[in-house]
């Protein structure tokens, strides 16, 4: 099981059996309080906004490299040293 504190850079896409699939940033899960949580338990307690289904959402949890930092113009990388 994996706690939602160890993926905070994570998302959580919910998939529901109607089709409507909703996506879930785990820093605004953390930030609300729910750090105990577990994945598992976003999933159980998940409501389609769609059909109205509890708990029957089929969760995927997807991770997106941060953007590379632009190289600083202080440091001229083709210059030796």
């Amino acid at each position: 099981m994996t706690l939602l504190a160890t993926i905070s850079r994570h998302k959580i896409h919910l998939d529901c059996p109607c089709g409507r699939v909703g996506v879930l940033e785990v820093a605004d899960l953390l930030a609300a309080g729910r750090r105990d949580w577990r994945a598992a338990d976003v999933t159980a307690r998940s409501r389609c906004r769609g059909c109205g289904r509890r708990g029957q959402a089929r969760a995927t949890i997807t991770w997106t490299a941060p953007e590379p930092e632009p190289p600083r113009e202080d440091t001229p990388s083709d210059q030796p040293r």
